[in-house]
């Protein structure tokens, strides 16, 4: 049994759609990843820039590794906007996975690294130093892709469901919805337990993952539709548009 999160949730970055990449500057290539990878890796990207720029990273759950001709690093969970600097022209590279697929590689506490940016030594198991010479010995996106996958099939271990499945599940279902209360009662484990696992294996509570999923909600919206942000925000399950407009300053740093 498996728990298929493609169908729960997709992750919005405004600045990989098309107006923030002219914003930045940037180009982009996207890739889906094969069977069984699709089930925690959300998707490839690889990034091209002519000059220095900055790449914004909004909080959505996921995190993600960022391959450069520089290094490695791993983003970890964000509850607001943390900015990456690309200096070097040229191509960069990054593994998307969904929430909490990173365990299915490697064990380690996210939670340890909540709001950073952080080198391959933190899960050095995974010789991403390696890979990212492997990737920068080709110039082909799809060539990275394969070498790419090759590498995760033979780190990945396929963990059972488990009630931290089930509740996250129900997180992403419920688009940020759900109380605390209602998740731990759902999942028969008590809320500081299930805290404790949203913050092993996404780096967030159960309350602020739950926030920033309504928030995603809520921003894909406006980016997508014509509805007034009033209207938005309350079919996202805001209380009102004050309460919408408060969660946008608290993550993102910015009015709505």
């Amino acid at each position: 049994m498996s728990v298929f999160y493609q169908a729960l949730y997709q992750p919005f970055q405004p600045t990989l759609s098309q107006q923030g990449l002219e914003q930045h500057g940037l180009s982009l290539q996207l890739a889906k990843p094969c069977k069984p990878l699709n089930q925690v890796v959300y998707r490839y990207l690889q990034i091209s820039i002519k000059q220095a720029s900055p790449y914004p990273v909004m909080p959505d759950g996921t995190q993600a590794l960022y391959f450069s001709k520089e290094g490695v690093l791993l983003g970890g969970a964000f509850d607001h906007v943390q900015t990456m600097q690309l200096m070097a022209p040229g191509d960069y590279f990054g593994i998307w996975f969904y929430p909490a697929g990173l365990r299915h590689f490697s064990k380690f506490d996210l939670a340890e690294i909540q709001n950073q940016f952080i080198d391959e030594s933190f899960i050095a198991n995974l010789r991403l130093s390696s890979l990212q010479q492997q990737l920068y010995q080709e110039q082909a996106f799809i060539k990275r892709i394969a070498i790419c996958e090759a590498h995760l099939l033979s780190q990945f271990s396929l963990i059972k469901v488990t009630k931290f499945d089930h509740a996250l599940s129900l997180a992403l279902q419920n688009r940020g919805n759900a109380r605390v209360q209602s998740l731990s009662e759902q999942v028969g484990w008590s809320s500081r337990h299930l805290n404790r696992m949203f913050l092993q294996h996404t780096g967030l509570s159960t309350k602020s993952f739950s926030q920033i999923i309504r928030l995603q909600s809520a921003c894909k919206a406006l980016a997508l539709n014509a509805q007034k942000s009033v209207d938005i925000a309350l079919d996202s399950g805001y209380f009102d548009q004050a309460h919408f407009i408060h969660s946008v300053k608290k993550h993102l740093g910015q009015s709505a």
